[in-house]
C-alpha cells in the first residue's frame, strides 16, 4: 500500500514540475531556481549520451570509408570532438538561455548517404559550412513550417520509410561483415536479441530504454561468441581547432563555387528532414504532454536556431557528423514526461564525461553496440513511424512513389516527386469540394 502512495506522490510531483514550469526564452534559467532536477532526468540523459557516441561514431566510420582516411583514432578523436562541442552548446541552450529548444543531435538518416557523397565529390566540410548556413537562412526567416506543410502525409511516410530501410540494409551489411570470421550466426543472433527487447519493452511501454537494453544485448551475445570491444581510447581533450581537416582528415580544403553546388543538393535535402525528423517527435510530444503542459513542448524555430549554429561550430572545428534533433534524448524524454532544461543539463554532463573518459567512447562505437542502436533506436521506429503517417490510399501512392524512385534513383528525386504528387493530389480534392 506505502509502495502505491510513493509512486501516487511521485507521478503528482513529476506533474506538479510540468505545471509550475515557467520556461524564460533568452534569460538565464537555472536549476534548482528555475527548472528541477529529479532522477527520472537521468533516464533521457543516459540514453541520449549512449546514442549520441553510437551515431557519431557511425558518420565518422562512414567517412573514413568512403574516402579511405588512414589516421589513426580519426573516429573515435572525431566522436570526443562532437560530445564536447555538442555539451558546451547545450548547457549554454537549452539548460540556459533556451530552455523550449531541443538539443541538438544527429541526423542519422543521412548516414546511409555518405558513400553516394563522397563519390559525388562532396567535401564534409562544404557540406556543413551549406547545411548549417542554409538551415540558419531558413531558421531565421522562419520558413521550416512552411516546408512542413509542403510534404503531405504520403511524402512524409515515403521518407521516413525510405531512410528507414536504407539504414536497416546499411547497419545490417555492416553488422555481417563485421562478423564475417564468425559466419551468419553471430549477426542472426545480434539482430534477433535486439528484436526481442525492443518487442518486450513496446510491448510493456518501455521503449524509452531501447538504447540501453541494445548496449547490453550486443556485449551479452558478442561476448558469448567470444568477441568484446577493445578500450584503446585513453583520457583526454579533444582538439578544437580548424587543422583538423589537414592534420586528421587530410583532405584538401577549398572554399570554390564548385565544391559548394556539389555539396548544395544534399544539404538542401538534409535541411529538409531537420523539420520531418522534429514533427514526428513533436507530434509524440504533443499526445505525451496535457493541455496545460503545452509549454514542455520544443519550440520548432528556437531548435533549429541552435541546431544550425552547432551545426557551423562543429564542422569548422572538424566534426563528422549532420546536425539535427537529439532524437535519442528526445523520445525518452516525452515517455518520462520531464520539461526539457533539467535532463538537458545531466545530458551535457554525461556527455563530457564520456568524452573526457574516452573508454565509453570506445564502448560505445563498438560495431553490435552502434548498430543495434542504429537498427532498433532509430531506423525501426523511423519505417513504423512513415507507416503511422499514412492514412490513405492516395497516400500510399504517393509513399510508393518516394519509395521507388528514392531506391531507383535518388531519395532527393523522390521526396521531389513525392511532393508534387502530393501537391497535385491535394489541388484535385479542392476542386472535387
Amino acid at each position: 500500500m506505502a509502495i502505491g502512495k510513493n509512486s501516487s506522490q511521485r507521478k503528482q510531483a513529476l506533474d506538479q514540475d510540468l505545471a509550475t514550469w515557467k520556461p524564460r526564452s533568452w534569460a538565464v534559467n537555472l536549476p534548482f531556481r528555475d527548472y528541477s532536477i529529479r532522477p527520472e532526468d537521468m533516464i533521457p540523459a543516459f540514453a541520449g549520451a549512449i546514442g549520441k557516441v553510437s551515431l557519431v561514431a557511425a558518420f565518422a566510420v562512414a567517412w573514413e570509408q568512403a574516402y579511405a582516411i588512414r589516421y589513426p583514432g580519426f573516429v573515435a578523436e572525431n566522436i570526443r570532438l562532437e560530445m564536447v562541442v555538442a555539451s558546451l552548446i547545450l548547457l549554454i541552450s537549452s539548460a540556459c538561455l533556451l530552455p523550449r529548444a531541443a538539443p541538438p543531435g544527429t541526423l542519422t538518416p543521412l548516414i546511409p548517404m555518405v558513400p553516394l557523397m563522397a563519390a559525388a565529390g562532396v567535401h564534409p566540410l562544404t557540406l556543413g559550412l551549406a547545411i548549417g548556413l542554409l538551415g540558419l537562412l531558413l531558421a531565421v526567416t522562419r520558413t521550416l513550417p512552411r516546408i512542413v506543410a509542403l510534404n503531405t502525409a504520403g511524402t512524409r511516410g515515403g521518407i521516413l520509410m525510405l531512410f528507414g530501410l536504407l539504414g536497416l540494409n546499411d547497419s545490417t551489411v555492416k553488422l555481417i561483415a563485421w562478423s564475417d570470421p564468425v559466419g551468419w550466426l553471430l549477426p542472426i543472433a545480434l539482430l534477433t536479441s535486439g528484436l526481442a527487447g525492443y518487442l518486450l519493452l513496446t510491448r510493456w511501454r518501455k521503449a524509452y530504454l531501447t538504447v540501453p537494453v541494445c548496449l547490453v544485448a550486443a556485449l551479452a551475445v558478442s561476448a558469448a561468441f567470444g568477441r568484446v570491444p577493445q578500450l584503446t581510447t585513453s583520457p583526454g581533450l579533444p582538439m578544437l581547432d580548424f587543422s583538423w581537416w589537414s592534420v586528421r582528415w587530410q583532405l584538401p580544403v577549398s572554399f570554390g563555387v564548385q565544391p559548394f553546388l556539389a555539396a548544395l543538393p544534399f544539404a538542401a535535402l538534409a535541411v529538409v528532414m531537420w523539420p520531418l525528423d522534429a514533427t514526428a517527435i513533436m507530434t509524440m510530444h504533443e499526445q505525451q504532454y496535457k493541455p496545460y503542459e503545452q509549454k514542455a513542448v520544443f519550440d520548432l524555430n528556437q531548435t533549429f536556431l541552435v541546431v544550425s549554429l552547432r551545426q557551423l561550430i562543429g564542422v569548422v572545428l572538424g566534426g563528422a557528423q549532420v546536425a539535427a534533433v537529439w532524437r535519442s534524448f528526445l523520445i525518452p524524454l516525452g515517455v518520462v514526461r520531464r520539461p526539457i532544461p533539467g535532463a538537458a543539463l545531466l545530458l551535457a554532463l554525461f556527455s563530457l564525461g564520456f568524452a573526457f573518459a574516452g573508454y565509453p567512447i570506445d564502448i560505445a562505437m563498438y560495431a553490435p553496440i552502434l548498430h543495434l542502436v542504429l537498427v532498433f533506436g532509430v531506423y525501426v521506429p523511423m519505417l513504423l513511424s512513415g507507416v503511422k503517417a499514412i492514412r490513405r490510399r492516395s497516400d500510399w501512392l504517393v509513399a510508393a512513389l518516394v519509395l521507388t524512385v528514392g531506391i531507383a534513383l535518388h531519395p532527393l528525386a523522390g521526396w521531389l516527386l513525392g511532393i508534387a504528387s502530393g501537391q497535385l493530389a491535394r489541388l484535385k480534392l479542392r476542386r472535387r469540394r
